[in-house]
């Protein structure tokens, strides 16, 4: 799950963000330091599945990836730009070999300087790429994604199904997990409710809320109990919140026992559970 918590929430009165991680278990993952770099015009960069325009510059960063993915799933910049993802599943195809969510993060850590400029990256590079291909270590798992980007001033939730997207400012206290939770968005696509009109996924813009439209029910990965509990977390320590609070919310088992088959309702999952 992916959190953050504002700084008039906090008790050093910085912003506080924190994120784990449930990918396959054997999986090698790793930081790593990626330093600042300019490129000649015309480059192109090789990404985890298609070959993308490069920019002039890129940020240093640092990358917690998985070892065969060339994007990661949380980083920082040199200008504290942090962002996090996390896998939705939505009413909207799972595209070919494009770029994967962890890739637009990395992306868009590289060019943006701000959480806002980040933010506009991924939205180009959903735009112009697509988002796709199999993000599973093994065997073949497929998503559509939402981020959590935040820098020293602000947050920014942006959510996706397939081209389509919305993008929600956090005012206060966020957590977000593998389930749509946009409802209420600052930005969204062109095109994005009329889409859903004529999909029969709503009757107009009256009746139309972005994640309930476009989730996709049928898939359950307990992140409503999930969220709701690292938030539940840090809503205890509301005005105090501490790196300690963030810890303690990842760490959590929602009242569950560890060894119990519940592990994807818990923020702490162990891998040998149901």
């Amino acid at each position: 799950d992916t959190m953050v918590a504002l700084g008039r929430f906090t008790k050093s009165g910085c912003n506080l963000f924190a994120k784990n991680s449930d990918r396959d278990p054997n999986e090698p993952q790793y930081y790593v330091h990626i330093p600042a770099a300019d490129h000649a015009p015309g480059s192109k960069v090789k990404c985890t599945y298609i070959e993308i325009d490069q920019a002039a510059h890129t940020n240093a960063l640092i990358l917690s990836k998985p070892s065969w993915i060339w994007g990661g799933e949380m980083g920082i910049n040199e200008y504290g730009v942090v962002i996090g993802n996390e896998a939705i599943w939505t009413k909207m195809p799972y595209g070919g070999d494009a770029l994967l969510g962890m890739d637009m993060l990395r992306i868009g850590l590289e060019r943006g300087k701000t959480a806002e400029e980040a933010v506009n990256v991924i939205i180009e590079m959903l735009e112009t790429y697509g988002q796709g291909g199999n993000c599973a270590f093994d065997g073949t798992f497929l998503y559509h994604n939402t981020f959590l980007v935040t820098d020293p001033t602000c947050a920014y939730i942006l959510e996706t199904s397939g081209p389509y997207w919305a993008l929600e400012k956090v005012e206060d206290i966020r957590s977000i997990s593998n389930v749509m939770s946009v409802t209420k968005y600052e930005r969204i696509r062109p095109g994005t409710i009329e889409h859903a009109i004529e999909q029969g996924w709503c009757e107009s813009e009256k009746d139309f809320c972005f994640s309930s439209t476009y989730l996709d029910q049928s898939v359950e990965f307990g992140g409503v109990l999930r969220s709701s509990c690292t938030a539940r977390t840090m809503r205890s320590d509301e005005g105090d919140i501490t790196v300690e609070t963030m810890m303690a919310a990842l760490r959590n088992h929602n009242s569950y026992q560890p060894w119990e088959p519940f592990a994807c309702n818990m923020p702490c999952m162990h891998a040998g559970t149901g």
